[in-house]
């Protein structure tokens, strides 16, 4: 009964999100976004991610399966590894997933700079030949996906590769992909606690990252809706 009145509770919010949406969807295009508003997820690469990095250099972390109430349960475990959240505004950013919101649109969209549907091998020639990011001075950008690149030995941290890349003298942007949250959402559901040490590389990214003074981004592709449908 509880769930039930939840729901019932969300719907005007839901039903007014979707006719947004949907007139969105079919009338507007990420370039049409009002300024500071949502980032469409194919916009992400060029509008936030590539303006940082050519400031300082930045580690685009995309939390597979992430929304939005998953992520807040992070935001104050960041500080921890001596992050700082920071904003246009102070206010944080969202984003937009591409419909429909699968890992193989939407994903490869972010990582591509354009609406690109594709697999890992995809989002590395995309992430590589993106024009924003070509444009980056210097060795440009490198990504590495949960597996094969962000897995080493058991007990041991992230592979050198990856830690050689995130060095202060590394690539202007680095981007990686965390896949624990999807994977073990796509088997029933995340049983732990959402708490960076249960994200597998997380991390140790994190701290190679704020260690060698990068800016950090985390976004997701996509996020879920749990327990719609159940009675």
């Amino acid at each position: 009964r509880i769930s039930q009145a939840a729901y019932e509770r969300r719907r005007p919010g839901n039903e007014h999100f979707a006719q947004a949406l949907a007139t969105w969807s079919v009338h507007g295009t990420a370039a049409t976004m009002p300024e500071g508003a949502v980032v469409a997820v194919e916009s992400i690469l060029a509008q936030v991610a590539v303006p940082l990095a050519a400031d300082e250099r930045a580690l685009l972390v995309v939390l597979d399966g992430c929304g939005v109430a998953q992520l807040i349960e992070f935001v104050d475990q960041f500080r921890t590894l001596g992050l700082e959240e920071i904003g246009p505004g102070g206010q944080r950013r969202a984003g937009l997933a591409a419909l429909p919101t699968v890992t193989e649109l939407s994903r490869s969209s972010l990582l591509c700079g354009a609406l690109s549907p594709g697999n890992a091998d995809h989002e590395k020639r995309g992430f590589a030949a993106n024009e924003a990011v070509r444009a980056l001075p210097g060795t440009r950008a490198v990504l590495f996906h949960h597996r094969p690149n962000l897995v080493s030995g058991v007990g041991q941290g992230l592979p050198a590769e990856v830690l050689a890349a995130l060095a202060a003298d590394g690539p202007r942007l680095v981007g990686a992909v965390v896949n624990t949250i999807d994977d073990e959402l796509s088997r029933g559901d995340f049983t732990r606690e959402y708490a960076i040490e249960n994200l597998g590389p997380l991390q140790g990214l994190l701290r190679a990252a704020a260690d060698a003074g990068r800016y950090v981004i985390i976004t997701g592709d996509h996020g879920h809706v749990l327990g719609v449908g159940l009675d």
